[in-house]
C-alpha cells in the first residue's frame, strides 16, 4: 500500500530570510536562520515556556502570499514566531512519505497567553480564502482559513519515557507531564481548557472543509461528545476499521450501506505532494481510478466503486478483494516453500504463488499497463486462494506515470523517475518472491537498487545453498538486465526450468573481495566496523536535530562507549571521543529523568561512566555515577517490573558490576533487593510464557523480559554474595526453561516461526545463554545440553533473520556460540559464530573493504550498541577474545563463592 512509496525531494532554493526582514516594519525584531527554520524574536523577550500555539499552514505555491498577509499581523502584536526557511524546507514538510505530524505548519506563532484569541482571530480574518493541506495534529480556527492551534511547547523540555527515548513534555500545575510533541490528532492537556469552546462539531459527511479536520482514528471512529463512534462518508459508505494513517492521507475498510458489499476507501489529502489537484497526492487517486478502469477489471484487480470529494479531499472506493496481505501472511503463517516440500502445503508453495502472480502480471500487461509498485504488501490474498495485485497509482498508463517507488523492491531507475518497461515489474515480482521464501524485506541499505538485489542474492544462496525450482528464478529476474528479467519471467511463467546462468549468479554474488580464511577475515571485519562506529559515534554527539543525545546503553551513548573503552589504544581519536562521549553523558539534561533500567535507563549510563572513569582516570565521572546511580535500595520502591531490560534484573546486575567497578560494597545492597524481590515475587508478572502460535517467540522465557534474564541475574547475585535465599528462585527458572524448551525446539523448526524466535531479547538464544549460565555455575550438564540445542536450532535461523545487530538480530546469536566456546573450550563454536559473521556480511552495505551493516532500520547505519555497529563490533572483538566478559549480560561465575548442585529439581551449594 502506498505507505511504502517515496518521491524525491525538489531541488535547493533560497532562504526567505531577506523576504520575511522585508515584512517587518521595525528593525528591532531579531532573525535567527537554523537548518530548517528562521526564528523571528520581537524586541520584548517571550517569557513563557509552553501555551496555546498557533499554526499557519501554506504550500510552497502561497507560502510567499502568506507570509505577506501574516508578518504584519504578528509584527503588530509583537508575536515571536518561526517560518520555515526555504520552499523546498516547505515541500518537504508537506510530502507524501513525511510524518502526519509535520504537514502543511509553514510558521508557527508563540503569543503571550492573554493575547493568544486576538491573534488567532486576526490571522485567521488575514488568511481567509487562503488554501493548504491539514494540520491533523492541531485544531482549526475557522473553515475558511489555514490557521490551527493546539497546546505546546514553547521552548523544548524533555522527559525520557521507559525505553530511554527523549520525549517533548509539558507540564501542568501539579507537575504532571503530558506529551508535548505533535500527534496524529488534536490533544488537549486535562488541565487546559480549548480557548475557542465549544469545540467543533464531529464531522458527519460535509461541509467545506470538514473532513480535513476531522479526527478520525485509525479504527475508523472519532472521539466525539457524545460517543458515538460510528461514521459514515458521502451519506453512503460507513467506516468498519482503519488500515493506514499517512501524510497523504487514510485507508479505511468500510460498507457500502447501498449494496451491503465490503468496500476499500482511499483518501487524499489535498496540497500534500503539490500545490494543486494536478500534482498533489488527489492526481494518484485519478490517476489510480483511469488505470482500473483501462484494465476492466478482471478476477486478481479491484473495480472502482465511487469517487467523490469532501472538503478539498477525495475519496476513492474501491471494491474489497480481501484482507490479507502477501506482507502480513507470512508474518502470521510463515514463509513459502520452495521443492519438494511444497508439495504438502498446497496454497503456501512458492511455485504457485509464484505461477498465480506472474500470470496475473502477464494479463495486467496485455492491458497496457505496468503496476510499478508491487510488493508484498500490494498483493492481496482472498479467502478462497485467489492472488489480487492492488495499489495502481504510480502505474504507468498511455505513456503517463506519477513518481514513486518503493524501497528494496522497485527496479533500478525508478527512483528517478524513468519511463517504466514491463521488466521493472519482473524485478518486483522477483523482490516480492524474495520475501516470501525468506520472510524479510530485501537488502535496501544502498541507494542503488542492483546493488541491493545482488546483495539480496547472496544472503538467498546463504539461506538456500542448493536453490530451488522457483528460487533459481531470482537471479534473472533480479538481475540488472532488462533481457535477463524478461527471460527469467518468461521461464517462470510456463513453468520451464531455470537458464544454468541464473542458477549459479546467486552463489556468485555471494564472492567478496575479503580475506578467504575466516580468522583473518574477522581481523578485517573488526578493524573497518571499529573505525565506522567511531564515525557514527562522532555524528551521534555532534549531528543532533535538537532533540537531546540518548544516553542510555542499548541506543544512546552508553553502549558505544562502553565497547570503544575496548579501542583505547587504536589511536588517541578514540581516547577523546569516549572522553567526550561520558562527560556529555555525566552532563545530560535528560539523564535525571531517564528509568533506572540497566538497557534503556541510568543504570546503565552509571555503568559506562564508572567504566570510563577507571580506564581514563576521570574522578569527576565516578561523583556522576554517585548523583545518577546512589547505592540507595529504598529507591527501588518505584519499581515495578521484575525483568532485564528495564526492571529490577538489569539494574540488580548493574549494581553487581558498578560494586566490583567503584570498590563501593554497598552496591550490593541494592543487587540484594532487586533479588529479594524477585525471589518473593514483589513486582509486576512478567509477560505471557505461552508459545505465540505459530511465531514460535515466547517474550516471558526470553532474556530481556523474561526467566532466562532473570534467573541470570540471580545467578550472578549468588555467585558474588553466597545468598542461599536465592537458590529456590535459581531452581524454579531454570526447571521452567528445561520444561518449555523442548517445545520451543520443535515450533522453530515450522515454515511460521519468526526469526524473533532465535533471538536473544525473545528467543532462543537469549535462553540458551541463560542455559549456559547457569551450566558453569551449577555444574549441570542437562543446562549445558540444553544450551547447546538452543544455540543449534538459534543457528538454523540466522539465514532468514534480516536484522544482524544484538537486539533481535543474529550478532547475539554469534555472541552465544562465542560464550560456548569459551564455556567449553571447543573451537568447532567458533566456526561456527563466523559462519553467523558470514550471513551478517551478506546483509550489510558500504563496500566490501569497508562494510556498513545496517541498523534495525535496514536502510541507515547508526553506532548503537542494541541496534547498530557497536554491538556488532563487540562481537567481532569477542570472536578474538572468547574469554572476555560479554557486555550487559549477567555474568555468575566471575566472583563465584561455591559452585551450585542442582539435582531432580533441588537447588543447594557445594
Amino acid at each position: 500500500m502506498r505507505g511504502n512509496v517515496e518521491t524525491t525531494r525538489p531541488a535547493a532554493d533560497e532562504s526567505l530570510i531577506d523576504e520575511v526582514t522585508g515584512l517587518l516594519a521595525r528593525d528591532d525584531w531579531r532573525l535567527e536562520p537554523t537548518n530548517t527554520w528562521i526564528l523571528a524574536w520581537p524586541p520584548r523577550p517571550l517569557d513563557a515556556t509552553q501555551g496555546w500555539k498557533l499554526h499557519v499552514a501554506a504550500r510552497p505555491g502561497t507560502l510567499r502570499e502568506t507570509l505577506r498577509r501574516a508578518v504584519p499581523v504578528l509584527e503588530r502584536h509583537g508575536c515571536a514566531f518561526k517560518v520555515v526557511k526555504d520552499l523546498p524546507s516547505l515541500a518537504a514538510l508537506n510530502a507524501p512519505n513525511a510524518s502526519v505530524t509535520s504537514v502543511g505548519k509553514a510558521i508557527t506563532v508563540y503569543p503571550e497567553a492573554g493575547i493568544f484569541r486576538e491573534v488567532a482571530r486576526d490571522l485567521g480574518e488575514a488568511l481567509a480564502g487562503m488554501e493548504a493541506p491539514p494540520v491533523r495534529s492541531d485544531r482549526r480556527l475557522r473553515p475558511d482559513s489555514p490557521v490551527y492551534y493546539r497546546y505546546g511547547p514553547f521552548a523544548p523540555r524533555y522527559s525520557v519515557d521507559v525505553n530511554g527515548r527523549p520525549m517533548l513534555v509539558v507540564t501542568g500545575p501539579e507537575g504532571e507531564e503530558f506529551p508535548g510533541a505533535a500527534g496524529r490528532y488534536f490533544a488537549c492537556p486535562p488541565w487546559e481548557r480549548d480557548p475557542f469552546e465549544p469545540a467543533p462539531a464531529p464531522f458527519k459527511g460535509g461541509g467545506a472543509g470538514a473532513c480535513s479536520e476531522t479526527p478520525i482514528l485509525l479504527d475508523g471512529s472519532y472521539p466525539s461528545p457524545d460517543g458515538a463512534r460510528r461514521v459514515v462518508l458521502a451519506d453512503r459508505y460507513e467506516l468498519v476499521s482503519g488500515v493506514q494513517n499517512s501524510a497523504r492521507g487514510r485507508i479505511y475498510r468500510g460498507r457500502d450501506l447501498h449494496t451491503g458489499d465490503a468496500v476499500f476507501i482511499k483518501e487524499a489529502h489535498a496540497y500534500v505532494g503539490g500545490d494543486d489537484a494536478d500534482t498533489d497526492c488527489r492526481a494518484n487517486l485519478r490517476h489510480e481510478r483511469r488505470v482500473l478502469e483501462a484494465l476492466d477489471p478482471f478476477p486478481g484487480v479491484p473495480g472502482v466503486v465511487d469517487h467523490f470529494q469532501l472538503g478539498q479531499d477525495e475519496f476513492l472506493v474501491l471494491a474489497s478483494v480481501g484482507c490479507r496481505n502477501l506482507f502480513q501472511d507470512v508474518v502470521d503463517h510463515g514463509v513459502y516453500l520452495d521443492g519438494p516440500a511444497e508439495q504438502t502445503l498446497g496454497e503456501r508453495g512458492l511455485g504457485r504463488l509464484a505461477g498465480r502472480l506472474a500470470e496475473l502480471l502477464n494479463r495486467v500487461h496485455e492491458r497496457g499497463v505496468i503496476v510499478r509498485d508491487l510488493s508484498p504488501k500490494n498483493v492481496v490474498l482472498d479467502d478462497s486462494g485467489g492472488v489480487w495485485l492492488v495499489d495502481f497509482e504510480i502505474a504507468r498508463l498511455d505513456g503517463h506515470q506519477r513518481q514513486g517507488y518503493t524501497r528494496g523492491y522497485s527496479a533500478p531507475g525508478q527512483r528517478r523517475n524513468r519511463p517504466a518497461q514491463v521488466e521493472d515489474d519482473y524485478f518486483a515480482l522477483g523482490a516480492t518472491l524474495y520475501y516470501a521464501a525468506i520472510g524479510s524485506d530485501p537488502v535496501m541499505i544502498h541507494q542503488d537498487e542492483a546493488r541491493n538485489a545482488r546483495q539480496s542474492l547472496a544472503a538467498l544462496a546463504c539461506a538456500y545453498p542448493d536453490g530451488g525450482p522457483t528460487l533459481d528464478h531470482l537471479p534473472g529476474l533480479l538481475d540488472a538486465a532488462r533481457a535477463a528479467r524478461a527471460a527469467a519471467f518468461d521461464t517462470l511463467r510456463h513453468g520451464r526450468p531455470a537458464a544454468p546462468a541464473a542458477r549459479t549468479s546467486s552463489r556468485a554474488s555471494e564472492r567478496r573481495p575479503l580475506p578467504a580464511d575466516p580468522e583473518d577475515r574477522s581481523k578485517h571485519l573488526l578493524g573497518a566496523t571499529l573505525h565506522s562506529t567511531v564515525r557514527h559515534a562522532e555524528r551521534m554527539l555532534r549531528e543532533s536535530t535538537g532533540t537531546p543525545v540518548r544516553t542510555d546503553a542499548w541506543q544512546g551513548v552508553a553502549g558505544p562507549g562502553t565497547e570503544l573503552l575496548h579501542h583505547l589504544d587504536s589511536g588517541t581519536d578514540v581516547r577523546t571521543l569516549v572522553l567526550e562521549m561520558a562527560r556529555h553523558a555525566a552532563s545530560s539534561p535528560i539523564l535525571r529523568s531517564s528509568p533506572p533500567g540497566l538497557l534503556f535507563g541510568r543504570t546503565g549510563t552509571a555503568l559506562f561512566l564508572a567504566s570510563a572513569a577507571r580506564r581514563l582516570g576521570d574522578d569527576a565521572l565516578l561523583d556522576a555515577v554517585q548523583a545518577i546511580t546512589p547505592p540507595d535500595p529504598d529507591r527501588l520502591s518505584e519499581i515495578e517490573i521484575g525483568d532485564f531490560a528495564t526492571g529490577l534484573a538489569g539494574i540488580g546486575t548493574g549494581h553487581l558490576a558498578l560494586s566490583a567497578l567503584t570498590g563501593d560494597d554497598a552496591h550490593l545492597r541494592v543487587a540484594a533487593e532487586c533479588a529479594r524481590r524477585l525471589t518473593v515475587g514483589d513486582f509486576r508478572e512478567p509477560v505471557a510464557e505461552t508459545v505465540t502460535p505459530p511465531a514460535a517467540v515466547v517474550v516471558g522465557l526470553g532474556y530481556a523480559h523474561g526467566r532466562a534474564g532473570i534467573a541470570s541475574f540471580l545467578l550472578a547475585h549468588h555467585a558474588a554474595t553466597g545468598d542461599p535465599t536465592v537458590l529456590p528462585a535459581i531452581d524454579e527458572h531454570y526447571t521452567a526453561l528445561l520444561r518449555r524448551l523442548p517445545e520451543l525446539l520443535t515450533a522453530i523448526t515450522r515454515p511460521a516461526a519468526r526469526p524473533m524466535s532465535a533471538s536473544w531479547c525473545q528467543g532462543l538464544a537469549g535462553i540458551g545463554t541463560s542455559l549456559l549460565h547457569a551450566a558453569t555455575a551449577l555444574g549441570d550438564d542437562a543446562c549445558r545440553a540444553a544450551a547447546l540445542q538452543a544455540a543449534t536450532a538459534s543457528l538454523h535461523m540466522v539465514p532468514r533473520m534480516h536484522i544482524v545487530t544484538q537486539c533481535c538480530g543474529s550478532a547475539s546469536i554469534g555472541e552465544l556460540f562465542v560464550d560456548l566456546a569459551a564455556a567449553t573450550g571447543d573451537d568447532t563454536h567458533l566456526q561456527q559464530a563466523h559462519y553467523v559473521l558470514r550471513l551478517m556480511t551478506a546483509r550489510c552495505g558500504g563496500t566490501p573493504d569497508q562494510p556498513e551493516y545496517p541498523d534495525n532500520s535496514l536502510t541507515a547505519t547508526s553506532a548503537a550498541w542494541g541496534t547498530g555497529s557497536s554491538g556488532i563490533l563487540t562481537f567481532l572483538r569477542r570472536l578474538h577474545q572468547p574469554t572476555t566478559i560479554r557486555p550487559w549480560t549477567s555474568n555468575p561465575t566471575t566472583a563465584s563463592s561455591g559452585k551450585l548442585t542442582r539435582s531432580h529439581g533441588e537447588t543447594s551449594t557445594a
